[in-house]
């Protein structure tokens, strides 16, 4: 059983790793410090899909408006880092997107701890409501959302692709959580669905950036990006294929 103990201090670490990046976030303009605030909420999501299966609650209302507003920089860091890796700028252009990515940087970094007490809240949400989960709980939960992933990528539809991310990110991170005899009960392989997670992130990042960079670049180097955005999403397919067999061990309990 996933205890509740278990679950309350794992949220209670969440709870400190969110507030330690936002005060990061409010004195520097380190980009890390936005990603590992981002994980530390997608990781009480992770939980919360897992206790909605039979808690009709939801816990991580008062967070999502802090997601939000880190996304809009991250876009940017996301589209430069992208824009830099695949073609040679000049010192100039170099230093006018890294100005453009501080100015934004800035203005979350002015207001960014407002968002504070919403950790407290989502915390209190959480251990309140919290109870034990059985195993077969657990089982059901991975196998019933490891049965949409293939059937969201196939819809050839870019929501419905980076769905099934999201719910490959919950399951990935719902694993590392649990103690280690639940992980071998469940008998997932964790590294395939961390490595199609990983491949369908690298292809929504180019998604994403497109839109940005299309005001940057020329329609040469558009194609660039395109035809390595198909490139990732072919491998995706690829990788999907015979799903079920790769994504959990049939080895004797």
């Amino acid at each position: 059983m996933l205890t509740a103990k278990h679950q309350k201090k794992y949220i209670r670490k969440l709870e400190r790793e969110a507030i330690d990046q936002l005060k990061a976030i409010a004195h520097s303009t380190d980009e890390e410090s936005i990603h590992r605030f981002r994980i530390a909420i997608k990781k009480m999501k992770a939980l919360q899909s897992l206790l909605k299966d039979f808690k009709k609650k939801n816990f991580i209302r008062p967070v999502k408006k802090a997601f939000k507003a880190t996304g809009g920089v991250r876009d940017i860091g996301n589209a430069n880092a992208i824009e830099l890796d695949h073609f040679k700028l000049s010192t100039r252009t170099s230093q006018k997107r890294k100005s453009e990515f501080e100015a934004e940087y800035r203005k979350l970094a002015r207001h960014i701890l407002e968002y504070k007490p919403c950790f407290a809240k989502t915390k209190k949400k959480f251990t309140r409501q919290i109870g034990g989960v059985h195993m077969k709980m657990l089982k059901n939960h991975f196998g019933k959302e490891l049965a949409k992933i293939p059937r969201l990528i196939v819809r050839n539809d870019i929501e419905a692709i980076h769905e099934s991310r999201k719910k490959l990110k919950n399951l990935f991170y719902l694993h590392n959580m649990l103690p280690e005899p639940l992980q071998r009960k469940l008998n997932i392989r964790i590294k395939y669905i961390d490595d199609l997670q990983d491949k369908i992130g690298k292809w929504h990042d180019l998604v994403q950036a497109e839109p940005m960079l299309k005001k940057r670049i020329g329609e040469k180097q558009l194609i660039v990006i395109r035809s390595e955005k198909q490139s990732f999403l072919d491998e995706i397919r690829n990788m999907t294929s015979g799903f079920r067999s790769k994504s959990v061990q049939y080895a004797e309990q």
